[in-house]
């Protein structure tokens, strides 16, 4: 899971998350931002994804291939 799985912001601030993994790697997909990448296994470091919030609305994001039991609620 994500965590948190839902953040807010506002319109023209600068947004840095950070993701991590206490397992294996994991991809990520965020769509709105054309994203696709992976996070790094425990350990070996952090994903980090800086980006203006130019519009309002909202914007999803999800692991972006399969990985355990759980995939299909790697999502916020």
């Amino acid at each position: 899971h994500f965590h948190p799985a839902e953040i807010h912001v506002k319109k023209g601030e600068l947004v840095e998350l950070r993701f991590t993994s206490l397992d294996t790697d994991h991809g990520v997909l965020i769509p709105h931002l054309m994203l696709r990448s992976t996070i790094p296994p425990k350990g070996k470091g952090a994903l980090t994804v800086r980006f203006r919030a130019t519009e309002v609305g909202r914007w999803w994001f999800e692991s972006s291939h399969p990985s355990g039991a759980n995939y299909s609620l790697m999502r916020g």
